[in-house]
């Protein structure tokens, strides 16, 4: 339903509504629509807080734009409860009903279990993978986590659509292809800006294959050969870049996982470019404070109904959107496991 801008094609593509990870209040709703429109509402009302790189906390003044009224409380406020979001029982009206929306309006921290998940493609949820031990050589727990999550996903989409070859968009040392040809006997190409990351990739093919057919050759260990595009992708730069990768005759997919700022523009813009004939598209984005055109208005793929909201009133207006998303990777949590004298020099 927040399909992002442009990423459906003239005369067909898919238009899915899929399962979301519904904050309790709005977990009744079918789409994220509503929950949309209170999120950017509380947004632009509280723009001091993300005005500003927050790196400029100290040179901008930036504690003179907190409200007076809410100041004195802050300082007063103990580091645990600080981290909780819980408020003193004498704070200021408006200063607890911030609070009160952003407990509402926060995802909830644990993630959708996958077996509760199913795209519409699919008959039934999705099983993680079970990675070979030869496969998994190399990958850190994270890796394999993520991997194992994503390829038989990949997989069913292939199965549905019809197409047996994806391309990887900043596919990094290439596991999640080695796991998706060795697995389940699609074809892979890689592209990778790092000549180095590349380099590491082609090296861990080739030792992969060694080993593999020196204990138990089977059909899809002769297949392990990743074509790898080496070339770096800006969002201005992507569509013309993979005219010919994708054909009617052998068509692919396009995948990106940790498709890193301009990534994610640049795999939204080749899939809706009218010379792609790619059948799918599966992108799992990050970082996008990384974009390198920082007029994120521009660049940054929102979806038709969040940009509709934004637009549609000027008090949704949200400015300096880029400093938001680089506060939004600093993660909470992470403040808890630091001991007490260090939360107190932090804060």
């Amino acid at each position: 339903k927040m399909e992002p801008q442009g990423a459906t094609k003239e005369g067909g593509g898919m238009n899915v509504s899929l399962a979301w990870n519904a904050p309790a209040l709005y977990q009744m709703d079918t789409d994220p629509t509503r929950y949309a429109a209170h999120l950017i509402a509380h947004l632009a009302q509280h723009q001091f807080i993300f005005a500003q790189p927050m790196t400029s906390f100290m040179e901008r003044k930036l504690w003179d734009a907190v409200p007076a009224a809410w100041q004195h409380y802050l300082l007063s406020w103990p580091v645990d409860a600080l981290l909780k979001g819980e408020p003193m029982a004498d704070w200021p009206e408006d200063a607890v009903d911030f609070l009160d929306k952003c407990r509402k309006l926060s995802m909830p921290r644990a993630p959708l279990e996958l077996n509760l998940c199913r795209f519409p493609w699919q008959s039934q949820a999705t099983s993680r993978a079970t990675i070979a031990p030869e496969i998994q050589r190399g990958m850190s727990a994270k890796k394999i986590h993520e991997v194992s999550v994503l390829s038989p996903i990949l997989a069913d989409l292939s199965a549905h659509a019809g197409f047996g070859r994806w391309i990887d968009i900043g596919a990094g040392l290439g596991y999640l292809g080695n796991v998706m040809q060795y697995h389940y006997g699609l074809k892979w190409t890689n592209c990778e800006g790092n000549l180095a990351h590349a380099a590491r990739g082609e090296a861990r093919v080739s030792a992969l294959s060694d080993r593999l057919s020196s204990k138990a050759p089977q059909p899809s260990v002769a297949a392990l050969s990743f074509p790898c595009i080496n070339v770096f992708l800006t969002h201005n730069s992507a569509a013309d870049t993979f005219e010919t990768e994708s054909t009617k005759d052998d068509p692919a997919g396009l995948c990106g996982l940790h498709a890193c700022g301009d990534l994610s523009v640049c795999i939204l813009k080749i899939f809706s470019s009218p010379h792609c004939s790619s059948p799918g598209i599966l992108s799992v984005g990050c970082c996008y404070h990384k974009l390198l055109d920082k007029d994120v208005s521009k660049s940054f793929p929102l979806s038709r109904t969040v940009r509709a909201i934004m637009n549609g009133s000027s008090g949704n207006a949200i400015h300096a959107i880029v400093n938001m998303l680089e506060l939004a990777t600093n993660a909470l949590g992470e403040w808890t496991l630091l001991d007490a004298r260090s939360l107190e020099l932090r804060v």
